[in-house]
Order: C-alpha cells, then sequence, then structure tokens
C-alpha cells in the first residue's frame, strides 16, 4: 500500500495534455469499521500516479457501498494526524 502513501507532485506549470482524469473519493475501511477517507497520489497534471489503482486492486474488497450526495467530512481524533498530501 506504499503506492497510497507516496506524496502528490506540485505542479510547476508544464504543460498537460487535454484529457482529463476522473479520480473517484476514496475510503478504506477496516475489519473493525474504522475508516480512513485516502488522498490519491497525483502527478502535475492532477492524475493518479502509476501504480496507485494497482495497489488498490491488490486489497480484498469485502464489500463496495455507492453513496448519492456529498459526503460530510469527519472531524479528527484528538491528537497527532498522519500527513496528508496535497491534491
Amino acid at each position: 500500500m506504499l503506492a497510497l502513501a507516496e506524496p502528490s507532485d506540485v505542479s510547476n506549470g508544464d504543460p498537460c495534455t487535454a484529457d482529463m482524469q476522473i479520480v473517484a473519493d476514496l475510503w478504506l475501511v477496516d475489519a473493525s469499521g474504522m475508516d480512513v477517507h485516502v488522498q490519491w497520489p497525483l502527478d502535475v497534471c492532477n492524475k493518479t500516479k502509476p501504480g496507485s489503482s494497482q495497489a488498490l486492486a491488490a486489497l480484498e474488497v469485502r464489500e463496495t457501498r455507492y453513496l448519492d450526495g456529498p459526503i460530510q467530512e469527519k472531524e479528527p481524533p484528538p491528537g497527532p494526524q498522519p500527513l496528508a498530501t496535497a491534491p
């Protein structure tokens, strides 16, 4: 799962291709029901970095849910938080 822990790149102003990639909102839930909102590592063109979708495909999927409407962010628990990557 190291591919999903990689930081996103910062745009350097170089031109990108005109095609767009739809990057899904991703939540991972462990067996105890704890969930975490995962940021896809993005390249300078805001496309997912190579290897991230393969890392996700290697996980065992036990349940998939599709939700309608916007997701309400939960407040993070008190204490130190993992570093977030910039979108």
